[in-house]
């Protein structure tokens, strides 16, 4: 079989395990219901995948790749402000994963039942969100609109901030608190890349510093 048909097949795999997980969970999933739906047989499923929660796994993996890409648009769209694209980048992760618990009644439970695996999964996505963010921050600076000693850390902060409003268990229950409070939190990380007196002071210091030791 060729490299293409191997990762079309893996694809039906996936298409066939998404329409039965998003609609009847994982506990009330079962492989051979997979196989069935993609029409192929129990064993090939498993010639890609080693249980049904890998299969997940792959998954949230492909909804969180869309996502970047859709954030990745985002953060090079210069018709917008870096003040926009910052908030944009934020809310996009946050409420479209609301947007897909809403639209499943079992996302939930998927994200409940893979969470012991999240810490590690989740690590290279949360690292390229961050790193957009990054981006949007030293534009700013190299623009006079933003003044920070590390973007990166800054970027870091901002996007833990964040996390607390991520399903299915968000800090405030409603989307509308949701959006209000996220873009509460959002301004506030923005207001501290305001250029000022001791942001710039701070930073004549450190240059000075620089200096003296070379």
């Amino acid at each position: 079989m060729s490299r293409t048909a191997r990762e079309n097949l893996r694809q039906e795999i996936l298409d066939a395990a998404e329409a039965r997980l998003w609609r009847y969970g994982l506990k009330k999933t079962t492989i051979d219901e997979i196989a069935a739906d993609a029409g192929i047989g129990k064993g090939t499923v498993y010639l890609y995948f080693d249980s049904k929660e890998t299969i997940a796994c792959a998954l949230v993996a492909k909804y969180k790749e869309s996502a970047l890409s859709e954030q990745e648009q985002i953060a090079r769209d210069r018709r917008l402000t870096p003040q926009d694209r910052i908030r944009r980048i934020i809310r996009y992760n946050v409420m479209s994963a609301h947007a897909r618990c809403a639209a499943s009644p079992e996302a939930a439970e998927v994200i409940l039942t893979l969470r012991p695996r999240f810490a590690s999964m989740m690590r290279p996505y949360l690292a390229q969100e961050v790193a957009l963010i990054a981006e949007v921050i030293e534009e700013g600076i190299q623009k006079g609109i933003f003044c920070a000693q590390d973007s990166l850390l800054c970027a870091r902060a901002m996007k833990f901030a964040s996390i607390g409003f991520m399903p299915p268990y968000p800090c405030v229950e409603t989307i509308q608190e949701i959006e209000t409070e996220l873009d509460n939190v959002i301004d506030m990380g923005l207001r501290s890349l305001k250029p000022s007196t001791p942001c710039k002071e701070s930073q004549k210091s450190t240059d000075h510093q620089a200096n003296k030791v070379t």
